[in-house]
């Protein structure tokens, strides 16, 4: 491991994406309503968040909105769970030494290093739910819950 990659690596150990909006280039859930009581709910982490962590997340906005509009099941209507893979590229540098001989003539000897290539796995997770009242015959979740519960187990105090 180069000197560089190693510095990326310390610079970025510890930033998990964390649950918050979308915002710029940050990570986070998005959601919109497509009926009063459908959503389409979905949350975009780093690389260095797991696949876990982010379906967790993309459940807990879920089971916000739904108790944010009065509901206390969900059922999920279509789910899609994918990782966008980004390549990311090293610098690399070069060092150029100049000798003169004593003949007159010169040597010169360039080393380069770096360059290396990362692939960045980045986890997707949407959710299209249907919000209820009473609980559906079908399989549901608890909106209380599951927001009760994920916000323990990821220690979110709001």
């Amino acid at each position: 491991m180069t000197k560089a990659a190693l510095i990326l690596l310390i610079f970025l150990s510890g930033c998990v994406t964390r649950y918050q909006e979308q915002r710029w280039h940050r990570g986070g859930y998005e959601d919109a309503q497509y009926d009063y009581n459908v959503f389409r709910v979905s949350f975009k982490s780093n690389g260095l968040t797991s696949k876990e962590r982010n379906a967790d997340f993309a459940l807990l906005r879920s089971a916000e909105l739904c108790r944010n509009n009065g509901y206390k099941y969900f059922i999920i209507l279509e789910e899609d769970k994918y990782t966008n893979r980004r390549k990311h590229y090293s610098g690399s540098s070069s060092k150029t030494k100049y000798k003169e001989n004593d003949d007159g003539s010169a040597t010169v000897t360039t080393k380069s290093g770096g360059g290396m290539m990362f692939t960045i796995k980045e986890p997707r997770a949407s959710f299209l739910i249907e919000c209820h009242l009473t609980r559906p015959e079908k399989f549901s979740y608890d909106a209380d819950f599951l927001h009760n519960s994920l916000r323990l187990k990821y220690k979110i105090d709001r």
